[in-house]
């Protein structure tokens, strides 16, 4: 019998031994949430080429949704790849996709915040209305919700390995 440093030495050797099942839980979640998030992306792409297309649109946004619409496309193929047709090596570049997601967003909250912090050092800048205090309570809950969930999709996914790991490398293939 072959000794595999991948095999559990208590398990049976009849056991089947698949990656990933399509019941998993966070696998699904993953995939629904990814999955739908990328078909919306697709479609606001596609309405933002058909507006400018219409007149009523602007070349910035007709660019946009030419350029964004690709690799939308391509996360939402890989998402079902990966559930669908258990295509476990994409799970890491997702994860690497999901993790490029939260730092945009980290960055897009933080550049937010510091543009409102120092826009209004100047003396003749008029106080905030009490509608930005929901605004920034709005913007600062969708804002860490996508950095929460995005980062936690990264971790779990990078971490994640089922494939063939040598124990002498440290786990570098």
């Amino acid at each position: 019998m072959k000794s595999d440093p991948e095999t559990n030495p208590y398990e049976s050797p009849r056991a089947a031994n698949t990656p990933s099942q399509p019941g998993k839980g966070l696998d699904l979640n993953f995939f629904l949430i990814n999955f739908a998030a990328s078909v919306a992306f697709v479609l606001l792409c596609f309405v933002a080429v058909a507006e400018a297309f219409a007149g009523s649109g602007s070349p910035y946004s007709f660019f946009g949704g030419v350029i964004f619409s690709g690799p939308a496309a391509v996360v939402a193929l890989g998402e079902w790849l990966l559930y669908m047709r258990m295509r476990e090596d994409l799970k890491r570049p997702l994860g690497a996709v999901c993790g490029a997601v939260a730092a945009f967003t980290a960055f897009g909250f933080v550049a937010n915040v510091f543009e409102a912090l120092t826009d209004k050092l100047s003396p003749d800048a008029p106080p905030d209305p009490p509608d930005m205090m929901w605004f920034w309570l709005i913007f600062g809950s969708i804002s860490l919700a996508i950095i929460t969930y995005n980062s936690f999709c990264c971790w779990h996914r990078i971490r994640d390995r089922h494939g063939p790991i040598s124990r002498d490398s440290g786990g570098i293939m």
